[in-house]
């Protein structure tokens, strides 16, 4: 009897050890679907959730759900991951560009770039000039050189260079080429034919570039004032003479590759007209050396004339106010130069004058005879007089080159 009740005692001992060893294990965490835009949380509170590029998810990780039967009721705190911001760098604002006209005169002159660019595209030589906009060159320039005006066309509603954007006064030449052009290549100063030197030069074609009136060296106070009073005239060896602030404008505004067309026709001088240029009082020595356009600060005309004489279309000119507002162009001006050293004039002391010697008795204790020969007369020394410092003297310009 007690040997079958130890039997049976093992036996119920080992009933809930074979239940045991083959109770199956839990199934694996499956993972999220490829297209769920939730994030998976194992039962871990602490797991870092993982992320789908270009999703937003949510990041506040919950515990894992549990059996109420048989877990406590009470469950750990949920936590949310509080993402790091990344800084970004802050916009730069820009003009607001419409290329539809937005007034009855923008609308008058957009027509006219229309009619403009029909008829130059008729002309023989020019029928294969493209309109069409590319990116990257938001601009087109045209130049009447027998009626010394460079247009600039920026892109109308339909894609193509026919908006007229601004027009600038400028001096070409007999040997000034016909034809359309893409620029190859750009100067902050360049020599010229003379030899003189031109600013903000823009190559067009061979030797021909956009540049300022010509300097007899390479300073900005030494200007060609002759020169600069017929920027107009057709008088160069065939570059495009332009204002400081007009042949800057290009320099910093329109990349290489952008299109120049040169043409004349005397009957139209472009759809903007032509500005009236600024002239320099020949006889005023301390301005007449300084294009009165250039931005640089030493410039003694100031912020008077800094804009120019050149025509501005409503949109040209909120870029240009916008431009002058945030500095935009000003990394491109041309270093300010070493001031020329004045002489430091030291001027040479006057020579004392050496007193004459006389034949003067050395008195003594011994009175000798009150007979005193004549003085013997010594002229004075001459006065070297003293060096008059040279003047500093500024070679008169020539005329134009």
């Amino acid at each position: 009897m007690r040997k079958t009740f130890c039997i049976l005692l093992c036996v119920a001992m080992l009933i809930p050890a074979w239940a045991c060893i083959n109770t199956q294990p839990d199934e694996p965490t499956p993972n999220p679907p490829a297209d769920s835009q939730s994030v998976y949380v194992s039962s871990t509170p602490y797991s870092t959730p993982t992320r789908t590029p270009g999703i937003t998810f949510d990041t506040t990780i919950s515990p894992a759900p549990t059996d109420a039967a048989t877990e406590p009721s009470t469950s750990a705190p949920s936590l949310t991951a509080v993402p790091t911001p990344t800084p970004r760098p802050t916009p730069k604002p820009t003009p607001y560009c419409n290329p539809i006209p937005t007034s009855e005169s923008e609308l008058k002159l957009a027509n006219a770039g229309k009619k403009f660019m029909a008829k130059l595209k008729s002309k023989e030589g020019y029928e294969k000039l493209d309109l069409k906009a590319k990116y990257g060159y938001p601009y087109l320039i045209c130049i009447n050189n027998i009626n010394s005006c460079v247009t600039v066309f920026c892109v109308d509603e339909n894609g193509e260079y026919t908006r007229p954007y601004s027009s600038m006064i400028c001096t070409g030449g007999a040997d000034t080429p016909e034809g359309i052009f893409k620029t190859p290549a750009k100067y902050s100063w360049h020599v010229l034919m003379g030899p003189c030197y031109g600013q903000y030069c823009t190559r067009i074609v061979g030797g021909i570039l956009f540049h300022s009136v010509p300097y007899n060296t390479m300073h900005k106070y030494d200007l060609m004032y002759k020169s600069y009073n017929r920027l107009g005239w057709i008088i160069s060896h065939g570059c495009v003479r332009l204002a400081v602030n007009d042949a800057k404008w290009i320099f910093d505004n329109c990349p290489l590759g952008t299109t120049v067309v040169i043409y004349n026709d005397k009957s139209s001088v472009g759809p903007m007209g032509r500005p009236q240029p600024i002239r320099i009082d020949a006889s005023n020595l301390f301005l007449r050396g300084w294009d009165p356009t250039d931005p640089d600060k030493a410039n003694p005309y100031g912020d008077e004339f800094k804009a120019g004489s050149t025509l501005r279309s409503e949109l040209a000119r909120a870029d240009y106010e916008y431009a002058m507002k945030h500095h935009l162009w000003d990394s491109s001006i041309n270093p300010a130069e070493r001031p020329t050293p004045t002489p430091n004039f030291t001027p040479t002391p006057a020579p004392t004058q050496v007193p004459a010697t006389t034949n003067t008795p050395i008195p003594s204790s011994t009175p000798e005879s009150t007979y005193t020969s004549e003085p013997t007369f010594t002229p004075d020394i001459p006065v070297t007089n003293l060096p008059t410092p040279t003047p500093i003297y500024t070679p008169s310009p020539s005329s134009g080159n």
